[in-house]
């Protein structure tokens, strides 16, 4: 009887699930004097020092050219800006004896006095003279006509 008898059971199928990508992590480049599998040898470490060396020689060259073009740039500066102040004060100096030398002059000119200019000073006084009796004559005959 149990031989003839099939149960039957309704089982739902199995759900297809999406398939997942599967994210594995990215290693980054590691440019270095070690081996991927992380040992390293001698000869490399000795090519990395030697390289770490070279570049540390030859930034401080590059900075102590630098540094020595900075220093001589500054003495030249500080050469022509000496040059410069004296040159100014020498200038000054001219500028003060010139200024000294027109001043005498001046009053020399303004102290002498020539025999034309008396003769010309008296002429100019005869003449402001006859302008005054000729215009006090003027007047006087204004009078008369006016009345």
């Amino acid at each position: 009887m149990a031989a003839n008898m099939t149960h039957t059971i309704n089982v739902p199928p199995p759900k297809e699930e999406p398939e997942r990508e599967v994210k594995t992590p990215v290693k980054p480049i590691i440019k270095s004097g070690k081996s991927d599998s992380g040992s390293s040898t001698k000869s490399q470490k000795d090519e990395n020092l030697v390289d770490k060396k070279e570049l540390l020689d030859a930034k401080e060259a590059k900075y102590k050219k630098m540094y020595e073009g900075e220093v001589s740039s500054h003495k030249v500066t500080k050469t022509t800006l000496e040059s410069t102040r004296k040159q100014v004060s020498d200038l000054e100096a001219e500028i003060a004896r010139l200024l000294k030398e027109q001043q005498e002059k001046l009053e020399q000119l303004n102290k002498q006095t020539c025999t034309n200019c008396n003769d010309m000073a008296s002429k100019l006084e005869r003449a402001v003279v006859s302008i005054k009796e000729k215009d006090a004559s003027i007047k006087e005959l204004n009078i008369y006509i006016v009345q």
